[in-house]
């Protein structure tokens, strides 16, 4: 059986037009251009027609090149950074501030406490019913104990009432309608068990008078229960 094999000069017969002969080399190279030195229009140029233009100057090198970094870095700004206050200052402010509130409060505690003992009711409630001439003169009707601003509104009790040690000694400042003083009084308790002894029980007025209530009677009045 006879092969077929192709023959270039039944493919030349076949095209209906003949190729550029400008374009391609050979028949046989359909696929080939040709240079631009060998007549080829606009075709790959060749590198020996290269021209060096005069601007153009070789580049030399007379060390290795040095890395480079990926991008430009960014420009930071040439003001001076900002001076950081220290904040030691507020910290002690706070500080202090708390410990000056957490104070007020117990002091205030401590004095509702010793507003509320059956011993400041019973001197409270003798100089209401007082009928010493002396302090009724000097201080008149209607004797109470004189608020303070900085309690809230609330008399200060001054001193210390230990019942369990049997110590009492305490001053609170009094009012009435025609003048103010501060009452004293002291009351121990000599041995546990025993009952309580008035050691002092008497008003200073304002302009300095000095009176003395009666101990033997303030004593079934003032001492607290057993």
């Amino acid at each position: 059986m006879a092969t077929k094999t192709f023959s270039f000069k039944l493919a030349r017969k076949t095209l209906k037009s003949p190729p550029d002969p400008g374009r391609y080399s050979t028949y046989a190279s359909m696929t080939r251009p040709l240079l631009a030195s060998q007549g080829g229009g606009g075709g790959i140029p060749h590198p020996s027609t290269h021209v060096v233009k005069p601007s153009e100057k070789p580049k030399t090198f007379e060390s290795a090149a040095r890395p480079r970094p990926m991008y430009q870095r960014p420009k930071f700004a040439t003001r001076e950074l900002p001076v950081i206050k220290t904040r030691w200052p507020l910290f002690v402010a706070v500080g202090v501030g708390a410990v000056s509130l957490w104070a007020g409060f117990l002091l205030y505690t401590t004095n509702q406490e010793r507003l509320a003992t059956s011993v400041i009711r019973q001197c409270i409630l003798k100089l209401k019913r007082t009928q010493n001439p002396e302090l009724l003169e000097s201080l008149g009707d209607h004797i109470v104990l004189e608020p303070v601003w900085w309690m809230l509104n609330e008399p200060w009790v001054n001193g210390q009432i230990n019942m369990p040690r049997g110590h009492i000694d305490v001053s609170i400042r009094i009012i009435g309608s025609k003048g103010a003083g501060t009452l004293y009084f002291t009351s121990v308790r000599r041995e546990k068990g025993a009952p309580f002894s008035t050691l002092r029980f008497k008003v200073i007025t304002d302009v300095g008078k000095e009176i003395h209530l009666d101990p033997k009677e303030e004593v079934d009045a003032v001492t607290p229960p057993m």
